[in-house]
Protein backbone atom coordinates (compact mmCIF):
# COMPACT_ATOMS: atom_id res chain seq x y z
CA UNK A 1 0.00 0.00 0.00
CA UNK A 2 1.03 3.60 -0.48
CA UNK A 3 2.38 5.72 2.38
CA UNK A 4 -0.38 7.16 4.54
CA UNK A 5 -3.00 4.88 3.03
CA UNK A 6 -5.61 3.27 5.25
CA UNK A 7 -6.35 -0.15 3.77
CA UNK A 8 -9.32 -2.08 5.13
CA UNK A 9 -9.90 -5.72 4.35
CA UNK A 10 -13.28 -7.08 5.38
CA UNK A 11 -16.08 -9.40 4.34
CA UNK A 12 -18.57 -6.52 4.08
CA UNK A 13 -18.42 -2.75 4.37
CA UNK A 14 -21.07 -0.64 6.04
CA UNK A 15 -21.16 3.10 6.35
CA UNK A 16 -18.86 5.77 5.02
CA UNK A 17 -15.66 4.32 3.57
CA UNK A 18 -14.32 7.57 2.10
CA UNK A 19 -10.62 7.94 2.77
CA UNK A 20 -10.14 4.18 2.91
CA UNK A 21 -8.94 1.72 0.34
CA UNK A 22 -11.29 -1.23 0.73
CA UNK A 23 -10.62 -4.83 -0.26
CA UNK A 24 -13.22 -7.56 0.02
CA UNK A 25 -12.12 -10.77 1.73
CA UNK A 26 -14.44 -13.63 0.81
CA UNK A 27 -15.57 -16.04 3.51
CA UNK A 28 -17.88 -19.02 3.69
CA UNK A 29 -20.57 -17.79 6.10
CA UNK A 30 -22.43 -21.05 6.72
CA UNK A 31 -21.49 -21.35 10.41
CA UNK A 32 -19.32 -19.47 12.90
CA UNK A 33 -16.58 -22.05 12.34
CA UNK A 34 -16.58 -21.83 8.55
CA UNK A 35 -16.70 -18.04 8.75
CA UNK A 36 -13.66 -17.86 11.06
CA UNK A 37 -11.56 -20.44 9.25
CA UNK A 38 -12.34 -19.33 5.69
CA UNK A 39 -11.83 -15.64 6.48
CA UNK A 40 -8.55 -16.44 8.29
CA UNK A 41 -7.31 -18.45 5.30
CA UNK A 42 -8.31 -15.82 2.74
CA UNK A 43 -7.06 -12.85 4.79
CA UNK A 44 -3.75 -14.64 5.33
CA UNK A 45 -3.19 -14.62 1.57
CA UNK A 46 -4.19 -10.96 1.21
CA UNK A 47 -2.40 -9.29 4.13
CA UNK A 48 1.33 -9.32 3.56
CA UNK A 49 4.16 -7.83 5.57
CA UNK A 50 4.26 -4.49 3.75
CA UNK A 51 2.04 -2.73 6.30
CA UNK A 52 3.22 -0.62 9.21
CA UNK A 53 0.34 -1.72 11.43
CA UNK A 54 -2.12 -4.58 11.01
CA UNK A 55 -5.17 -4.31 13.28
CA UNK A 56 -7.45 -7.34 13.56
CA UNK A 57 -10.84 -7.82 15.15
CA UNK A 58 -10.20 -11.12 16.93
CA UNK A 59 -8.43 -14.02 15.31
CA UNK A 60 -8.70 -13.15 11.62
CA UNK A 61 -5.13 -12.97 10.33
CA UNK A 62 -1.82 -14.44 11.58
CA UNK A 63 0.37 -11.32 11.41
CA UNK A 64 -1.61 -8.71 13.34
CA UNK A 65 0.21 -6.11 15.43
CA UNK A 66 -2.93 -5.06 17.32
CA UNK A 67 -5.78 -7.46 18.06
CA UNK A 68 -9.09 -6.31 19.53
CA UNK A 69 -10.58 -9.19 21.51
CA UNK A 70 -14.31 -9.36 22.11
CA UNK A 71 -14.57 -13.00 23.27
CA UNK A 72 -12.46 -15.80 24.67
CA UNK A 73 -13.76 -18.97 23.05
CA UNK A 74 -12.03 -21.25 25.57
CA UNK A 75 -14.01 -19.59 28.39
CA UNK A 76 -17.13 -19.53 26.22
CA UNK A 77 -16.96 -23.31 25.75
CA UNK A 78 -16.27 -23.83 29.46
CA UNK A 79 -19.49 -21.96 30.18
CA UNK A 80 -21.40 -23.98 27.58
CA UNK A 81 -20.02 -27.22 29.05
CA UNK A 82 -21.16 -26.14 32.50
CA UNK A 83 -24.66 -25.22 31.26
CA UNK A 84 -25.00 -28.51 29.38
CA UNK A 85 -23.99 -30.67 32.34
CA UNK A 86 -20.48 -31.40 31.13
CA UNK A 87 -21.20 -32.42 27.55
CA UNK A 88 -20.93 -30.37 24.36
CA UNK A 89 -22.43 -31.06 20.94
CA UNK A 90 -20.13 -32.39 18.25
CA UNK A 91 -20.30 -28.99 16.53
CA UNK A 92 -19.10 -27.21 19.68
CA UNK A 93 -16.34 -29.80 20.17
CA UNK A 94 -15.19 -29.30 16.57
CA UNK A 95 -15.34 -25.51 17.00
CA UNK A 96 -13.23 -25.72 20.16
CA UNK A 97 -10.72 -28.13 18.63
CA UNK A 98 -10.05 -25.77 15.72
CA UNK A 99 -10.60 -22.23 17.01
CA UNK A 100 -9.06 -22.47 20.49
CA UNK A 101 -5.58 -23.52 19.22
CA UNK A 102 -5.78 -20.67 16.67
CA UNK A 103 -6.69 -18.20 19.44
CA UNK A 104 -3.94 -19.58 21.69
CA UNK A 105 -1.28 -19.12 18.98
CA UNK A 106 -2.57 -15.62 18.16
CA UNK A 107 -2.85 -14.38 21.74
CA UNK A 108 0.51 -15.85 22.79
CA UNK A 109 2.31 -13.78 20.15
CA UNK A 110 4.77 -11.39 21.81
CA UNK A 111 4.66 -9.23 18.65
CA UNK A 112 1.02 -8.18 19.06
CA UNK A 113 -0.72 -5.89 21.49
CA UNK A 114 -4.12 -7.20 22.55
CA UNK A 115 -6.94 -4.78 23.23
CA UNK A 116 -9.59 -6.39 25.44
CA UNK A 117 -13.05 -4.87 25.91
CA UNK A 118 -13.04 -5.64 29.65
CA UNK A 119 -10.66 -6.43 32.48
CA UNK A 120 -12.34 -9.82 32.84
CA UNK A 121 -11.64 -10.66 29.20
CA UNK A 122 -8.02 -9.51 29.55
CA UNK A 123 -7.58 -11.79 32.59
CA UNK A 124 -9.30 -14.68 30.82
CA UNK A 125 -6.97 -14.35 27.82
CA UNK A 126 -3.96 -14.40 30.15
CA UNK A 127 -5.18 -17.44 32.09
CA UNK A 128 -6.63 -19.44 29.17
CA UNK A 129 -3.92 -18.81 26.61
CA UNK A 130 -0.87 -17.94 28.69
CA UNK A 131 -0.61 -14.44 27.27
CA UNK A 132 2.37 -12.53 28.64
CA UNK A 133 2.51 -9.72 26.06
CA UNK A 134 0.94 -6.31 26.42
CA UNK A 135 -2.83 -6.35 26.94
CA UNK A 136 -4.70 -3.06 27.12
CA UNK A 137 -8.31 -2.68 28.26
CA UNK A 138 -10.49 -0.30 26.26
CA UNK A 139 -14.13 -0.61 27.24
CA UNK A 140 -16.98 -0.23 24.78
CA UNK A 141 -18.15 3.35 24.47
CA UNK A 142 -21.75 4.41 24.94
CA UNK A 143 -23.34 7.49 23.42
CA UNK A 144 -25.32 8.83 26.38
CA UNK A 145 -27.24 11.21 24.13
CA UNK A 146 -28.78 8.21 22.39
CA UNK A 147 -28.86 5.68 25.26
CA UNK A 148 -30.39 7.18 28.42
CA UNK A 149 -33.64 6.92 30.42
CA UNK A 150 -35.24 9.89 28.66
CA UNK A 151 -35.16 7.98 25.37
CA UNK A 152 -37.43 5.31 26.87
CA UNK A 153 -39.87 7.93 28.12
CA UNK A 154 -39.95 9.62 24.71
CA UNK A 155 -40.14 6.52 22.50
CA UNK A 156 -42.07 3.95 24.56
CA UNK A 157 -45.61 4.95 23.55
CA UNK A 158 -44.89 5.54 19.83
CA UNK A 159 -43.03 2.19 19.52
CA UNK A 160 -45.76 0.26 21.32
CA UNK A 161 -48.35 1.92 19.10
CA UNK A 162 -46.34 0.99 15.99
CA UNK A 163 -46.12 -2.62 17.19
CA UNK A 164 -49.83 -2.78 18.11
CA UNK A 165 -49.14 -3.27 21.81
CA UNK A 166 -51.13 -1.79 24.67
CA UNK A 167 -49.39 0.12 27.44
CA UNK A 168 -50.08 -2.81 29.80
CA UNK A 169 -48.79 -5.56 27.47
CA UNK A 170 -45.61 -7.17 28.77
CA UNK A 171 -42.79 -7.04 26.24
CA UNK A 172 -39.48 -8.90 26.50
CA UNK A 173 -36.41 -7.71 24.62
CA UNK A 174 -33.36 -9.90 24.15
CA UNK A 175 -30.35 -7.90 22.99
CA UNK A 176 -27.32 -9.85 21.87
CA UNK A 177 -26.11 -12.93 20.06
CA UNK A 178 -28.65 -15.76 20.14
CA UNK A 179 -25.81 -18.14 21.17
CA UNK A 180 -25.31 -16.14 24.34
CA UNK A 181 -28.10 -17.16 26.66
CA UNK A 182 -31.18 -16.91 24.43
CA UNK A 183 -32.34 -20.49 25.10
CA UNK A 184 -31.86 -20.01 28.84
CA UNK A 185 -33.74 -16.70 28.75
CA UNK A 186 -36.65 -18.31 26.89
CA UNK A 187 -36.73 -21.21 29.37
CA UNK A 188 -36.80 -18.74 32.29
CA UNK A 189 -39.66 -16.59 30.93
CA UNK A 190 -42.51 -18.75 32.29
CA UNK A 191 -41.05 -18.32 35.78
CA UNK A 192 -41.10 -14.50 35.61
CA UNK A 193 -44.11 -12.95 37.40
Amino acid sequence: NRAGELGVRAYTFDGDTRGMVTHNVPALRATALTTILSFYAMASTRVGSNFDIVHAQGVVVPNANVITAHINNARWLEGRRHLEGGELSWKEKLFGATVIPLERRTYQSPHATVVAVSETLANDIRSSYGRTGETVVIRHGVDFRQFNPSVRQRLRAPMRNEMGLADTDLLYLFVGDLRKGFAQAMAALPQVP
